[in-house]
């Protein structure tokens, strides 16, 4: 069972939809700055990125270098000219990122928890779903 810090589970519950999404960057600078005390301004596109992409790491979306290389290729099919570097590119990598991070499974097919999630912060972006009616999800 893997055990999320809170900021961690802010990030999942992003990905599966339970905040509302403006804009994929700053709405990740708010979640990573508030959970570490800094301000969402002093926060880098490259930084975040890391960020996503060690959470769908540790996570295990990317098991296999197989896996990996589909993520990239996914990540740079819209965008073939554009750099590493390019806003739009990254802010497509966060995109895809979220969405191999959204697909998992909170719960396995036996109903055992294998990812602890905490409830959305209504403090912290605007929570989109019925909290209540999902508390099976926060155990």
């Amino acid at each position: 069972m893997k055990t999320m810090r809170n900021y961690d589970s802010d990030i999942i519950l992003y990905a599966k939809g339970w905040y509302k999404k403006t804009d994929t960057l700053e709405d990740l600078k708010i979640i990573y700055g508030k959970r570490n005390g800094v301000a969402p301004e002093y926060l880098q596109m490259t930084g975040i990125l890391g960020m996503v992409l060690d959470l769908a790491y540790t996570l295990g979306c990317f098991s296999t270098k197989h896996e990996f290389t589909k993520f990239f290729d996914e990540c740079f099919q819209d965008y073939p000219r554009l750099g590493y570097k390019d806003n739009i590119t990254m802010t497509r990598m966060l995109d895809v990122l979220l969405n191999h991070i959204g697909l998992l499974e909170v719960r396995n097919k036996k109903g055992e928890v294998v990812i602890i999630l905490d409830k959305p912060d209504p403090d912290l972006l605007e929570v989109t779903g019925n909290m209540d009616k999902f508390d099976w999800l926060w155990d």
